[in-house]
């Protein structure tokens, strides 16, 4: 009787610690899945992540997440992370990202290789976008950039390798250094009068622009300062003056592809949450499974072990 008793404690007592490493177990996949999904992202500025929109809002310029530094030996600045970018477990779930009324500037590296990234909404308080804000988001193929916006700095839209147009605000003076470096499938651009200076590399690797839509006039154009390697400048066809039918023609046909673009970003998105959803109700019904075998073998010992005796 007491060998049974014995016994019957031992079972209830791996019972137990089975039942509390299933749920230890449940609580890390849990945790391990629980990202920030809010925080602070500039001294009065405030972001949001929700179903796939990243949104700041609030008052003011956002903090900067890189810097430049000379680099003495190679003679060149380079620019490095300058802190933990705060939706950056976030990256791969950002589709749309929504800069609210109020904010000021766009901070540098702001939403540096958000590779899902296929809208971005800007507001008309913001006038200065900086560097790198838009590095190598890939599945960024048109962007509206609002008039309020006078500065945009280098390397703003590097890589961005699906962005097929783009209209440049009416006060930029400078096309910075690199700004649209490796934007292959860029096919037209929209140049104001008042760009005075296209820095090196400014359109380097842009190899289908075919099209210029240039405001000024002709001798306009002669007297921008044009840089070094943006030979696909004088490649392209430039038109002069504006005209709003010819270029809202040619809008239209990119809008259709951003749409079928975005919808199939969408589904893959969706389809990625269901394959991380299914993969943790498979991690469950494992542990479940060998708690559930783990105490039919002690039972079946323990008959085995009461019909002996």
């Amino acid at each position: 009787m007491t060998k049974t008793k014995s016994i019957a404690g031992s079972v209830i007592c791996l019972f137990m610690i089975s039942v509390i490493l299933s749920a230890f177990l449940n609580f890390n996949i849990t945790e391990a899945n629980a990202v920030q999904s809010s925080g602070t992202c500039g001294d009065d500025l405030s972001w949001v992540y929700s179903d796939g929109t990243l949104t700041i809002s609030g008052t003011g310029d956002m903090d900067d997440y890189a810097y430049y530094q000379y680099d003495e030996e190679d003679e060149c600045w380079y620019w490095y992370i300058d802190s933990e970018i705060p939706w950056e477990d976030l990256a791969s779930d950002i589709q749309k990202i929504e800069i609210s009324q109020g904010v000021t500037s766009i901070g540098k590296a702001a939403f540096y290789k958000l590779q899902n990234v296929n809208s971005v909404t800007i507001s008309d308080t913001v006038t200065n976008i900086g560097f790198a804000a838009f590095y190598e988001c890939t599945s960024l193929i048109r962007i509206n950039l609002p008039e309020s916006v006078s500065s945009i700095e280098a390397e703003t839209f590097y890589g961005c390798e699906r962005l097929s147009s783009i209209e440049i605000p009416s006060g930029v003076v400078t096309i910075a250094e690199d700004t649209f470096f490796n934007c292959h499938n860029m096919t037209s651009i929209t140049i104001p009068k008042s760009v005075k200076y296209i820095e090196d590399y400014a359109f380097e690797y842009c190899d289908s622009l075919g099209s210029i839509y240039y405001e000024g006039s002709e001798n306009d154009w002669n007297e921008i300062e044009i840089g070094d390697y943006n030979e696909h400048l004088s490649q392209a066809v430039i038109k002069y003056g504006t005209d709003d039918s010819e270029y809202s023609a040619s809008s239209d046909s990119e809008d259709d592809e951003s749409e079928a673009y975005i919808d199939a970003a969408a589904s893959a998105e969706s389809d990625d949450s269901a394959d991380d959803n299914m993969q943790d109700l498979w991690i469950l019904l494992l542990i479940l499974a060998a708690v559930v075998v783990g105490i039919l073998i002690i039972v079946l010992m323990v008959v085995r072990q009461h019909s002996e005796s």
